[in-house]
């Protein structure tokens, strides 16, 4: 696999059209994130229109949300929204918000990981280290799909420790190899 694969070619980019607006429901946010007032977890933004869509988004500065202007999913809430529960949405389900709202957290997080790996990726020229981010990748990858067995925070707390324990060591590697290199010549 060259790293012009599929690995690199992760989408990142939120992808507001393809999300049922997760991010303005799902987490809790207050006025010292850069939002104008304190919202709980799970309740909509009073700018959430019945469409999904905000209704201040070409002014979210200026009325106070620069923490939206700042905020990134990483692609979690198109993600959520388009593979895992495909045909159901907060609002017209709310039997199963909660689900929703808590495979939202997992995968944001997960992503966020994904993406460092990436990143790690097109950094890295050792074969073996290459594959050990690739398979960590592919791990992550797949508990994105499996988000719902993913129940104990310990599980994410885990996979997050691992994934920032390969990269730091990758780091360490890499700047010996640096220094050795740099001796020889």
């Amino acid at each position: 696999m060259t790293l012009n694969s599929t690995l690199l070619d992760i989408n990142f980019k939120p992808d507001c059209a393809s999300c049922s607006a997760l991010c303005c429901v799902a987490p809790a946010f207050d006025v010292e994130q850069g939002f104008a007032y304190n919202k709980e977890a799970h309740i909509p933004c009073v700018n959430l229109q019945e469409d999904f869509r905000c209704g201040v988004h070409k002014e979210l500065a200026s009325c106070g949300f620069s923490g939206c202007v700042i905020y990134d999913c990483y692609g979690a809430g198109q993600w959520v929204t388009q593979k895992l529960f495909p045909n159901i949405n907060w609002r017209d389900s709310p039997q199963q918000a909660e689900k929703i709202f808590s495979a939202f957290y997992r995968v944001k997080v997960l992503r966020e990981l994904m993406l460092l790996l990436t990143t790690a990726l097109q950094h890295i020229t050792d074969p073996g280290q290459t594959q050990m981010l690739k398979s960590k990748l592919f791990e992550i990858e797949g508990l994105c799909f499996l988000t719902n067995k993913l129940t104990a925070a310990t599980d994410l707390s885990s996979v997050t420790l691992q994934t920032m324990e390969l990269l730091q060591s990758l780091q360490a590697t890499s700047a010996i190899a640096r220094l050795k290199s740099r001796q020889n010549s």
